[in-house]
């Protein structure tokens, strides 16, 4: 790996979350056997769950938007330590949230042949809607990650780049608050105080 590709922090990409939705339905599908091999009941899914998953999608959106607002709209910059954790926030919810999408799929799978009976139609029924509700997770952490991209960023690969004091800065329009040429993906700032540059200039 180069330097360059060390320095930079990639989007979560579509098979990525793929393979992760599938290695949660592949385990979501076995959790009814395996409970129920060992002589035990398998476990009901509350509206609890979904409702939960709802709220931190919801959460997740307003900081993708207050970020996107923050970084497009207003063209300001964020600490670099906090644009790294809203970064960091976005790829981990969105693998997660894929995972357990996948997991209540499976689970709402297995109780398929169940669906006559009524606690088999309401594991049906609750596991889908955490589903859903997970599935909103995962597109809200992607909106948070690629609300980190700046402006006039034309490469896909990169959503952020760490500071590296060796590049200089360029002057952006007297307009601008701050040089747009001297902002690193999502604006962020270095710790000492200096903003972090870009590897592209506009």
């Amino acid at each position: 790996m180069s330097d360059d590709d060390e320095r930079r922090l990639r989007p979560t990409s579509a098979p990525t979350l793929a393979v992760s939705a599938i290695v949660g339905l592949f385990c979501g599908g076995l959790v009814r056997p395996v409970v129920e091999s060992g002589g035990g009941v398998a476990p009901p899914v509350g509206l609890t769950s979904a409702l939960a998953l709802v709220f931190l999608s919801a959460l997740l959106f307003t900081l993708a938007w207050g970020t996107h607002r923050r970084l497009h709209t207003q063209l300001r910059s964020l600490d670099w330590n906090h644009a790294v954790n809203l970064l960091v926030l976005g790829k981990a919810t969105a693998l997660v949230g894929a995972l357990v999408a996948g997991g209540y799929l499976g689970y709402a799978y297995s109780f398929a042949p169940s669906w006559d009976s009524p606690l088999g139609r309401d594991r049906v029924i609750h596991s889908l809607l955490a589903a859903v509700a997970a599935a909103l997770v995962m597109v809200a952490g992607v909106a948070l990650e690629r609300a980190c991209r700046v402006p006039g960023d034309d490469d896909d690969d990169d959503v952020l780049s760490r500071p590296d004091a060796s590049n200089g800065q360029r002057g952006g329009p007297p307009d601008d608050p701050e040089p747009r040429g001297a902002r690193g993906s999502c604006g962020a700032r270095d710790a000492g105080g200096g903003v972090a540059p870009s590897d592209r200039h506009v």
